[in-house]
């Protein structure tokens, strides 16, 4: 008999009630079993992460004392990288045997034959196309540079970053499409805005919205102005 059968015998308390305050005391004993786990888990990986802390801070450590290097970098003195990683390091290559500019390999160069016969395999052009490619080669053969200011708003253009602008608007003088005396480099953004615009006029608009025109622009547009068969 135990101490609850005793009680029951004593006081006469119902046996539901008895079994009821047994299955609370029982919940009472899981739960602080539980809390007592978890407090127990948490320390554990507060423990785990600290000490994981401290193994990376001085792994990090050896780690970086192993790759600093034992003498300053060539390009700027500095001794926290080596001089293959400075952001100084210069990137320019040197002159590609095929079209002799310095922003690319000569591997990558679009006139090394294999690339020019992988290309007319893989793109199918059309003739006028195909024709306008060689012109475009063919003007910055004769213009050879490595950068260029675009013609209207005179803005640093690299070569990569260079297009070329038909003065006169082909659809207007479809005979000057192809004429290099016809063409002049271009940003993007002054090409787009330009489109078939005449020189002339897009300076109209650029001065009336106060942007910059370059010198040359308008010596050009006062020779199309004056006389429309120069170029």
């Amino acid at each position: 008999m135990d101490q609850y059968d005793r009680l029951f015998a004593q006081s006469f308390i119902p046996q539901w009630m008895i079994r009821q305050r047994q299955a609370e005391n029982h919940v009472r004993r899981e739960i602080d079993k539980l809390i007592e786990d978890r407090a127990e888990l948490e320390y554990r990986v507060s423990a785990t992460k600290s000490h994981n802390k401290i193994v990376a801070q001085c792994v990090g450590n050896e780690y970086h004392n192993m790759i600093q290097p034992s003498k300053p970098c060539k390009y700027c003195q500095q001794t926290e990288h080596f001089s293959s990683h400075c952001p100084s390091r210069p990137r320019a290559h040197s002159p590609c045997r095929h079209c002799g500019a310095t922003n690319h390999p000569s591997y990558k160069c679009f006139r090394k034959p294999e690339n020019a016969q992988n290309l007319a395999k893989v793109i199918k052009r059309s003739p006028a196309e195909a024709r306008w490619l060689q012109v475009r080669r063919s003007w910055f053969t004769h213009h050879n540079a490595d950068s260029y200011n675009c013609y209207i708003c005179d803005v640093f253009m690299l070569r990569a970053d260079t297009t070329l602008d038909h003065v006169q608007p082909r659809g207007s003088h479809p005979h000057l499409r192809y004429e290099e005396a016809n063409l002049e480099p271009c940003c993007v953004r002054c090409q787009g805005a330009k489109g078939s615009k005449s020189l002339a006029y897009y300076l109209a608009e650029r001065d009336k919205q106060g942007q910059n025109v370059s010198p040359y622009a308008r010596m050009l547009a006062a020779r199309i102005v004056g006389d429309v068969s120069v170029l």
